[in-house]
């Protein structure tokens, strides 16, 4: 079956048997902004020019989702950065990952659940129903990561997204290597052959989630 790069970041995301995902909300909402924005680059409907982003052959796009993000950027009275769409898109990103993640369902890739805590407190719960996608993609990663193909932009982006989520666990379990396989994605990510994309991507949801946190902080210390 055929996944679209934000639908293979929200399946590897997934724990396997809790439902629950394996990436705090805050990187994962960011990185799967920077997946439908990649998305449309290695597709080619997105382009960057002097740092502005910038849309190309759009009229065959069907995602409901990526022409939601393509209606914001047509609107916007005039071009805008890479950061800013990152940022802008983040903040709405929530809604896309249900949006998408009911399109899988759609597909039998998996199941939402939804529940209630102490009866009152509504949240949902994603189970993964096709297993064996899913270790065919964790393991294509694995691969990937030990003989990579420059040429294969889809898997150079998911690994980049994969650092900017922080689920390195995916790859290893053991926190020495950890640092290998990040150091190891970091230099795939730059020799691809649409790195400037790509990498500035991973930096601007890294940015992006780094501005967020210390604004939390901040605010969260001047309130004690």
């Amino acid at each position: 079956m055929e996944l679209s790069l934000s639908e293979k970041l929200l399946l590897l995301a997934i724990h396997p048997q809790n439902g629950k995902f394996i990436s705090p909300d805050l990187h994962l909402n960011y990185s799967l902004t920077g997946a439908i924005l990649l998305e449309l680059s290695i597709k080619e409907h997105l382009k960057l020019v002097d740092g502005n982003v910038y849309l190309n052959d759009i009229d065959k796009i069907d995602s409901p989702v990526l022409l939601g993000v393509i209606n914001l950027i047509q609107e916007s009275k005039k071009p805008r950065t890479l950061k800013y769409w990152v940022q802008k898109l983040g903040r709405k990103s929530g809604k896309f990952r249900w949006s998408i993640l009911k399109d899988m369902e759609s597909k039998r890739v998996v199941r939402t659940h939804e529940k209630a805590f102490l009866g009152i407190i509504p949240y949902k719960r994603v189970f993964v129903l096709d297993k064996q996608l899913r270790n065919e993609l964790h393991i294509s990663l694995k691969e990937f990561i030990r003989s990579p193909d420059s040429q294969n932009t889809e898997q150079v982006a998911l690994l980049g997204l994969i650092d900017a989520s922080q689920m390195h666990k995916l790859l290893t379990s053991d926190s020495q290597n950890k640092r290998a396989i990040k150091k190891r994605i970091q230099e795939i990510v730059r020799e691809n052959p649409i790195k400037d994309t790509v990498e500035l991507a991973i930096k601007e949801i890294q940015a992006a989630i780094l501005t967020i946190i210390a604004i939390s902080a901040a605010t969260s210390a001047s309130a004690r």
